[in-house]
């Protein structure tokens, strides 16, 4: 790609500069991981803006200066080069110094200017003749430096630099963003799975059934092609639908015997008592209605409340198809396991009626081409990605 641009006139540097500032602001609403960030973030600068390269850099422990992401003409030049944020001349540079004081550092012209000797020889081999490093930072933080070149002397005027600016703001908003998000999903990855070991330890058939059926559930999802959020709300569903079990007698839970009347209200009320649990709780997925769904039916025929066809969301839906897979082939105390194929058999002949049609064919095929089982053993997914 031929990265040799023609300057700009000023008018159309100020309508680039407003198009990247549009770009930047969607890429912020959509990024969910900080490699998509800084890359896209560089390629946006480089497409809309006169520079001939652009870099993301991030601060290391041992005072090295760590490339993350970049676009533009590059041609191995940061592996020709060596950045530190120490007291060496190897961090004389923009980069260095913007890493060290917290403040951005413009070098005008690479060509004349001593600080950059280090690096001079490798910067006009490609071109670079104009150099700026923004340091990322939060508060008093610093994250790491946004890095621009261009082929032009005296660029980087205080509009542009100010752009720039803003430009490392938000990327530090995304970092952030993104690093709270990860921290959340790992807290509440920590509590289902402290939640689990409790139904592990209470009723250890509970805890096995919740992960296989949550595994089950995500597979339906993928052939299906849902969403991935779509697909992370099953999974975490599929691994509390059955919280509500925590107030049925173990007594009744591991009755070897077949239940009474009674003894069987007392486990349907499981659907009601998990929605009970789970609906104060802010997950960005509908858990507590999958939970209260999942022992409806198309036809109306399940609980608790019998509600029909589309009341049914499709995350109870799916759910609903692997809890009966998973049940069916699982010991329990009141009887062994059935084979696979009655299960499949049993879902197949009531697809289009009791459960969602679709699910049913997904859930076959999985087993049947996609070789698919079940854990033998206790295992939470990972469901962070």
């Amino acid at each position: 790609m031929n990265y040799i641009l023609k300057n700009k006139s000023h008018i159309e540097r100020i309508e680039n500069l407003k198009d990247s500032i549009s770009a930047l602001n969607r890429l912020l609403l959509r990024v969910k991981d900080e490699e998509r960030l800084f890359n896209e973030i560089c390629n946006i600068l480089v497409k809309n803006n006169n520079y001939i390269f652009v870099w993301v850099s991030l601060k290391g422990e041992d005072y090295s200066v760590k490339p993350v992401a970049q676009c533009g003409f590059e041609s191995s030049y940061l592996k020709n080069i060596k950045i530190k944020w120490d007291n060496s001349k190897y961090a004389d540079g923009p980069t260095g110094k913007a890493i060290k004081t917290g403040e951005p550092q413009v070098m005008q012209d690479i060509k004349n200017n001593p600080e950059f000797r280090p690096w001079r020889k490798e910067a006009l081999k490609r071109g670079y003749r104009t150099s700026v490093a923004v340091p990322i930072k939060h508060g008093s933080n610093i994250i790491g430096a946004l890095n621009v070149y261009s082929q032009y002397k005296n660029v980087f005027d205080d509009k542009e630099l100010k752009f720039l600016t803003e430009v490392a703001a938000d990327i530090t908003l995304g970092v952030i963003k993104i690093r709270s998000e990860k921290k959340l999903k790992n807290i509440i990855n920590g509590t289902i799975k402290a939640v689990s070991i409790i139904h592990k330890y209470r009723d250890p058939f509970t805890s096995e059934h919740q992960n296989n059926t949550a595994k089950l559930s995500v597979e339906i999802a993928k052939k299906l092609a849902l969403p991935k959020n779509t697909t992370d709300g099953i999974n975490i569903s599929g691994l509390l639908h059955d919280i509500g079990k925590i107030a049925v007698p173990s007594s009744i839970l591991n009755k070897p015997g077949k239940l009474n009347e009674h003894e069987y209200s007392i486990v349907k009320d499981h659907a009601l008592r998990g929605f009970e649990i789970l609906k104060n709780i802010d997950f960005s997925w509908p858990v507590a209605k999958a939970t209260l769904q999942h022992h409806e039916r198309l036809d109306g025929s399940g609980y608790p409340y019998g509600i029909k066809g589309d009341e049914i969301i499709i995350e109870a839906q799916i759910l609903m198809v692997a809890d009966v897979v998973e049940a069916m082939t699982s010991y329990r105390p009141y009887r062994p396991p059935l084979n696979l194929e009655t299960a499949l058999r049993e879902i197949s002949i009531d697809k289009g009626k009791l459960f969602n049609r679709e699910a049913v064919d997904a859930c076959i095929e999985i087993f049947k081409k996609d070789n698919f089982e079940f854990d033998n053993s206790f295992h939470l997914n990972d469901w962070i990605s």
